[in-house]
């Protein structure tokens, strides 16, 4: 039962629980000795009787979202009691059939295998091999399984960083990078895959068309006549790799039981195949190989030992290791351009089967060890049988040849035209001037491995002229017309060599033993590269679905059968994929292919470095063989390949790529998944917030950051609305709200519905709230509380209490969070407008009038063209200047042009004053239409009888006591005529900034000061009376 050790409550001493006894009864053993004790133990009892705690369970972290409806809140484990939980409808499966989950054999090292060993194991390294060269060739095989193995390294360590879900890469990236560059390289691997396909599909009805070629009699294609080797016969191919897509299709369809079992036995194939290349590497009998070719008279014969010498063939040989050593860059019908880098991009497609484990990771049954198990694995295997099989061809098959035996058999002494005595056939032609510079007296055949211009000038004047006139003229009893059949075939005016290596794609077969193997291998590897991919790409597609962030991809998502097979992803790959067959190019496709997988990699590997770099808490991979450096490396290297390889695919790639990311970017769906981009955006505003909170205050760096006391917003959006045209993204915008209920609430759930609201109305700010009955106390608390360093309000803007005579003490009070506010060093700001600012009042549901609906988005995107009119009366520091300038760069007020009212001492002097401002505004840089100066003494008249009679009716009950009046009675008639001054100005205006007048602090009033703000704008349209802190935020300066 074990010892367990614990801390006994009452002596401290420590105690060991060693086990229980057959009756139950639990055996204490202490540094006193040991006693029995009976805790009156009750086998029936459970956990739940005991309490409301749940013990850790695997079950409940099974949701992505960490939302476990078993595991007990905290207000559950507080209050002891179950809370009601809302019902969950579950859904129920309906899908028929077996789910097939696999192994990291099967599931991954299999697939791999399958995948890596491909089309271009067969049909393009030898072509790699012939034009790179030996040490070239494996510089390609090395640089390739490079890339490959060091992505597998990021994709191990992603894949191992808990549980990962159908999508393969594209899951993996996504929730690592997040949804912009997960979702655009998620539908850039789903093309990769599929022209992929395409490339499979290509690669195996050209082997197939060589083989209806060489081993069918009478056959001289479907459409494409009198062509013997490959590369020129498209048309064919076309026909043959549409059938067989569709063949791959309806294969798909039969499920991912059929298809792993058709894999078993490609599988198996594939090896017998690969020792048939080297089998056929060391053995050369003078029988021949079990290949068929044709004879000139088109019949079905064993492949000759001299036949395939003929073709390139020479066994392991150190003098055609020699030869192969150094590169030979000859165009053919393969590549009419051979390079470094296009030989890279055909054989990258091979090594690209990495992720083909990967993307079923969900039909694994244990995805996080299997695909870095199965993966690294298999790039170590395949990079292996890679590298010999390029050795081995670079050893035992020449670059060039001419493919015509009885060159071979003319070297040897054995031919027609030559034995050990010399030359036996005269020149029919040696005497005609027209062939003097080309003739010779005795037909002497070139060296089959000469491919000069001279010697290929001299196979065509053999084949057309030479030897079809000896024949005429009865030299030989031998028909020679027909030993140049394989030359030419093509009917160019100009012949060259079409066999070695380099030229052509058969010669793997020819080097095999029994060649029809290597044909087994071949469309074994084509099947299931194919399979793999047209399996793959869908699914990735489906995850991408599934996410819905992209339109229309979603139709994508639905799976059929217990396996949840993508059945409309399957027809869509296809026909894409049917277009890539179109092409009919293996070269062309593979290179294409190659540029999305090397983008594939760059942005696998991205995902681990900045996994890495961000150390985010959840970061956590069981698998340690990786480093964020190598990762970012890796990612460099495959950007570099790319635009190395083929400039134009990988710029096209990026373009498409940016337009993807910005879609995802701008749109900003609903996709919350822990991304290593969310990591890195916190550890920035982190490291942000602290150099702004670090770097000394300067003038010029100002922003205007707000909080603005909203309650709960949405009962105030036209009063966030404005203090967003303020701030606007460039600073900050907090919404306070004091909660003045009693009793719980849940604030986390305001505040997550708040910050909703703000998303949806496209207001970038942040939502703060605090608990207390009393107003002012409440927004003191959110003054100190709201921002996190310098990245603080530094500025409060409330709306106007206007029924500030209804609510004396809650006036009062109101006054008190401007106090606060200049206590706290802080600038302070009161919005009114005509239509008020809170719609608390109207009723859920009920239906807004015109009115209503213009009042609540007064300041929306409503663009206006009035004018905005400051109303400096005050130097504040200069925010009453700088807060409509900031006003008229927004696109809802850049059409109104700005006025300013100044206030003169010296009547007399007015046209001087006014020099003297317009001067200060454009040291300011500041934007006006107008200046225009009022004389202070015009503040001193005596108010109308008529705004009197108004401010009268205005205070009457409200509790202003008559000493107040008297005292104030000058500074109260000021601004009545301020009021009327104003009202005489900017009536008609869009917006009114103005200096807010300051009270005294225990003198003024609270119910006057508000009758005096009332008066002053009460004739207005929108107002907002602003006061700086008394700091300057304007400067002269640059």
């Amino acid at each position: 039962f074990g010892r367990v050790s614990f801390v006994c409550g009452s002596c401290g001493r420590i105690r060991l629980w060693t086990g229980l006894s057959m009756e139950g009864k639990l055996f204490t053993e202490t540094s006193g000795g040991g006693s029995w004790v009976n805790p009156a133990y009750d086998p029936d009892k459970d956990l739940t009787k005991l309490t409301n705690e749940t013990l850790p369970n695997p079950e409940n972290y099974l949701d992505p979202q960490n939302k476990s409806d078993s595991r007990p809140k905290l207000a559950e484990l507080i209050q002891g009691k179950i809370l009601d939980r809302a019902s969950k409808e579950e859904e129920v499966d309906t899908r028929k059939g077996k789910v097939i989950k696999f192994g990291w054999m099967e599931g991954v090292l299999m697939r791999c295998l399958l995948n890596i060993w491909g089309t271009m194991l067969f049909l393009r390294l030898t072509w790699v091999v012939g034009q790179a060269g030996i040490w070239q060739g494996l510089l390609v095989i090395t640089l390739c399984n490079v890339v490959t193995w060091l992505s597998a390294l990021s994709l191990s360590a992603i894949s191992s960083n808990g549980q990962i879900g159908a999508g393969g890469v594209y899951y993996v990236i996504s929730r690592v990078l997040g949804p912009a560059i997960g979702g655009s390289i998620g539908l850039t691997f789903t093309i990769a895959n599929t022209i992929s396909v395409g490339t499979y599909t290509v690669g195996f009805a050209e082997s197939f068309s060589d083989l209806l070629q060489d081993a069918v009699p009478g056959w001289n294609g479907i459409v494409d006549h009198g062509c013997e080797v490959g590369g020129c016969r498209d048309n064919d191919i076309r026909i043959i790799g549409g059938v067989t897509l569709c063949l791959f299709l309806l294969l798909t369809f039969a499920g991912m039981d059929w298809v792993t079992r058709v894999q078993k036995f490609l599988l198996v194939l594939l090896i017998f195949a690969q020792a048939d290349m080297f089998l056929g590497s060391v053995l050369d009998p003078k029988s021949g190989t079990f290949y068929v070719e044709k004879n000139p008279e088109g019949v079905i014969q064993p492949l000759t030992q001299d036949q395939r010498h003929a073709y390139g063939y020479t066994g392991w040989s150190l003098e055609t290791a020699k030869q192969n050593l150094n590169p030979s860059w000859v165009p053919g019908l393969l590549d009419n351009k051979p390079g470094f880098f296009e030989t890279f991009g055909v054989f990258f497609t091979a090594v690209t089967g990495i992720v083909a484990g990967a993307n079923l990771s969900g039909d694994l049954k244990d995805p996080s060890m299997a695909i870095p198990k199965g993966t690294l694995l298999s790039i170590v295997i395949t990079y292996i049988s890679y590298g010999f099989f390029a050795l081995q061809t670079g050893f035992a098959f020449n670059n060039r040849a001419s493919g015509i035996a009885e060159e071979y058999r003319s070297f040897n002494n054995r031919s027609v035209f030559r034995n050990g005595s010399g030359y036996l056939i005269q020149d029919p032609l040696y005497q005609n001037s027209s062939f003097s510079n080309i003739s010779k007296p005795y037909i002497e055949l070139p060296d089959w491995t000469d491919c000069s211009d001279q010697a290929n000038h001299y196979r065509d004047y053999l084949k057309v002229y030479a030897l079809p006139n000896a024949d005429q003229l009865n030299l030989t009893t031998y028909n020679v017309t027909n030993l140049y059949d394989k030359w030419n075939t093509q009917h160019n005016p100009e012949g060259n060599c079409t066999y070695g290596s380099g030229q052509n794609q058969m010669s793997m077969t020819y080097m095999t033993f029994t060649g029809w193997l290597s044909y087994g291998g071949c469309y074994a590897a084509s099947l299931s590269s194919a399979i793999a991919s047209l399996v793959g790409a869908p699914r990735i597609l489906q995850a991408v679905g599934k996410d819905s962030i992209y339109p229309g991809v979603s139709f994508f998502e639905k799976g059929y059968n217990a396996n949840n097979d993508p059945f409309r992803g399957y027809i869509l790959v296809t026909i894409v994929a049917m277009g890539f067959v179109m092409l009919a190019d293996l070269n062309s496709v593979g290179i294409l292919a190659s540029n999305f997988f090397l983008a594939s990699y760059c942005l696998m590997n991205l995902s681990c470095f900045f996994a890495e770099y961000t150390q985010a808490p959840s970061w956590r991979p069981s698998f340690k063989y990786y480093n964020k450096w190598v990762s970012l490396v890796s990612a460099l290297l495959c950007l570099a390949l790319m635009f190395a390889m083929a400039w134009i695919y990988a710029t096209a790639t990026v373009i498409c790529q940016i337009i993807l990311f910005a879609y995802i970017y701008y749109r900003k769906p609903e996709a919350n998944w822990g991304s290593s981009a969310d990591a890195l955006t916190f550890n920035s505003a982190v490291t942000n917030t602290q150099a702004v909170t670090d770097s000394p205050d300067h003038i010029k760096n100002y922003r205007p950051n707000i909080l603005v006391l909203t309650g709960n917003p949405v009962h105030r959006p036209s009063l966030v609305d404005f203090a967003n045209i303020i701030t606007k993204n460039r600073s900050l915008l907090v919404c306070g709200h004091i909660i003045q209920d009693e009793g719980p609430v849940d604030i986390l759930d305001r505040k997550e519905r708040a910050q909703q609201w703000l998303k949806d109305r496209l207001v970038p700010g942040f939502y703060v709230a605090a608990r207390n009955q009393q107003l002012s106390v409440g927004a003191r608390d959110c003054m100190t509380i709201a921002g996190l360093g310098k990245l603080s309000p530094n500025m409060v803007l409330i709306g106007f209490k206007s029924n500030w005579r209804d609510d004396l003490d809650g006036n009062a009070d109101y006054m008190e969070i401007m106090y606060s506010a200049f206590d706290l060093q802080m600038s302070f700001a009161i919005l009114r407008c005509k239509g008020g600012l809170d719609f608390s009042y109207w009723g859920w549901g009920s239906k807004l009038d015109d009115t209503m609906v213009d009042n609540i988005l007064q300041f929306k995107d409503k663009p206006k063209s009035g004018t905005i009119d400051v109303w400096w009366l005050f130097d504040d520091g200069g925010l009453t200047l700088l807060i409509p300038h900031i006003i008229k760069t927004r696109k809802e007020f850049k059409d109104c042009k700005i006025r300013v009212f100044f206030l003169a001492t010296k009547s007399d002097q007015l046209d001087e004053e006014t020099r003297n401002l317009t001067l200060m505004l454009s040291k300011f840089r500041i934007e006006y239409s107008e200046v225009i100066v009022i004389p202070l003494a015009m503040l001193s008249w005596a108010a109308d009888d008529t705004t009197k009679a108004d401010f009268q009716s205005m205070i009457s009950g409200a509790g202003i006591e008559e000493a107040d009046l008297q005292s104030e009675e000058e500074k109260t008639n000021r601004y009545l005529r301020l009021g009327e001054v104003m009202s005489h100005y900017s009536s008609s205006s869009e917006l009114v900034v103005s200096t807010l007048p300051l009270p005294q602090q225990g003198q003024t009033s609270p119910a006057l000061y508000s009758a005096w703000l009332d008066s002053i704008s009460k004739d207005l349209p929108s107002t907002v009376f602003v006061r700086g802190n008394q700091e300057p935020v304007l400067t002269f300066y640059s």
